[in-house]
């Protein structure tokens, strides 16, 4: 199991430096991988509005200087917007991991992501829980032609300080066929709230 931070790039997360060294704190703690969301705009209640959003790329590039191995990359990336062969060269300098996000039951964004590197399973109505991931991934491994490592994503927030819960926790979507964990921050959550967090480490089991 692998353990990543899935971060927002808007409000206090949108100045560089500071989640670059988010970022370089993160892989010192033991993380594996650091990833940021993709909006124009974002509205929530409790947060301000207009709201500070920087561009998750630039942030990347920031972050990319300050890391040495950490995996790192945008969760979702909206193709309609951005220029493919500005994207292609741009995923081709990072390096990051190919996953395709998809809500389930819908299967086509599943079989697309079965070429792909990995899935990052989502749902509308509610969060998935260990018991949704056989069947969605025996759908998705009956998609497959390739023989490549295949990761499955799942997230949430562990508190750090239980560690047997958080344990227990990860580790049932793990059996259930997750290969990544991402700790996945509410923008609602402060920058010190978030960096206390990545400092407790992943939850490992």
């Amino acid at each position: 199991m692998h353990f990543a931070v899935d971060l927002p790039h808007f409000g206090p997360f949108s100045n560089p430096h500071l989640v670059a060294e988010l970022a370089h704190e993160a892989e010192d703690a033991g993380w594996d991988g650091f990833f940021l969301w993709d909006h124009l705009n974002y509205r929530q209640a409790g947060l301000p509005d207009p709201l500070a959003v920087a561009d998750p790329w630039m942030l990347l590039a920031a972050i990319a200087l300050r890391t040495r191995s950490i995996k790192l990359g945008p969760m979702v990336t909206p193709l309609p917007r951005r220029r493919p062969w500005k994207l292609a060269r741009e995923t081709v300098t990072l390096d990051h991991l190919s996953w395709i996000a998809g809500n389930w039951p819908y299967k086509k964004p599943f079989r697309r992501a079965a070429q792909f590197d990995g899935v990052f399973p989502q749902m509308h109505e509610r969060a998935l829980t260990p018991e949704d991931y056989p069947e969605l991934l025996g759908y998705t491994y009956a998609q497959r032609t390739q023989t490549t490592p295949f990761d499955v994503v799942a997230g949430g927030l562990t508190s750090g300080t239980d560690k047997a819960q958080d344990a227990e926790r990860v580790g049932a979507f793990a059996q259930a066929g997750a290969t990544w964990w991402l700790e996945s921050f509410d923008p609602i959550q402060t920058f010190e709230q978030v960096r206390q967090r990545i400092h407790q480490g992943p939850p490992r089991f």
